[in-house]
């Protein structure tokens, strides 16, 4: 019991510096949660929390999804209407919405 206790303890202590040497080499990373609406979850997802590199905008995370940026129609971060220049942060929201016609 006690070998598995400082394992456990040995693996916290590694995970705590492969975070620390990340953040020395500039790798630090942030969690975002990426929400797609109408025809953006064909083939894709719902929500996904991503991890991303800091600093990311979001028109990075739409890169990363492939979808052009002429179809985009809203961008929401936490809620409110955002441009896709706009840099996230760590526990950020990001909906995205197509454009929608009709009549």
């Amino acid at each position: 019991m006690l070998l598995y206790v400082e394992a456990a303890r040995a693996s916290a202590a590694t995970q705590q510096l492969v975070s620390f040497c990340d953040a020395i080499k500039g790798e630090i990373h942030m969690k975002v949660t990426v929400k797609l609406f109408a025809n953006f979850r064909l083939g894709r997802f719902k929500v996904r929390e991503q991890e991303l590199p800091v600093p990311s905008s979001c028109g990075d995370v739409v890169a990363s999804l492939t979808i052009p940026e002429p179809e985009i129609g809203i961008v929401l971060v936490n809620g409110r209407h955002a441009p896709l220049a706009q840099t996230l942060n760590e526990g950020d929201t990001l909906s995205l919405f197509p454009l929608v016609g009709g009549g």
